[in-house]
């Protein structure tokens, strides 16, 4: 599965909810869904495209500063049409 499809997979299936970075690496990874790791570069680009070409992520900043990512409606309504792929654990 591409890293894109995985993130989006993942935020989707657990929307609302947010994830900081380096929990969406760690559970990406764990969950044996992508062919090569991914690395903190990786998923960032990934989330970014998400975010900034599709629509489909969020990322939310709290009041200390701490950035989470989310899905979009958009998003989960891409996943939706996707079969609901599930990612993680």
């Amino acid at each position: 599965m591409k890293l894109q499809t995985a993130v989006r997979a993942f935020l989707a299936a657990r929307f609302p909810c947010a994830f900081e970075e380096p929990i969406l690496l760690t559970r990406i990874n764990r969950s044996g869904v992508l062919d090569d790791p991914a690395t903190p570069e990786t998923l960032h680009r990934a989330l970014v495209t998400l975010a900034s070409r599709f629509r489909e992520a969020e990322v939310l900043t709290d009041n200390d500063g701490t950035q989470a990512w989310s899905a979009t409606p958009l998003g989960v309504s891409t996943w939706t049409q996707q079969d609901k792929p599930y990612v993680g654990d």
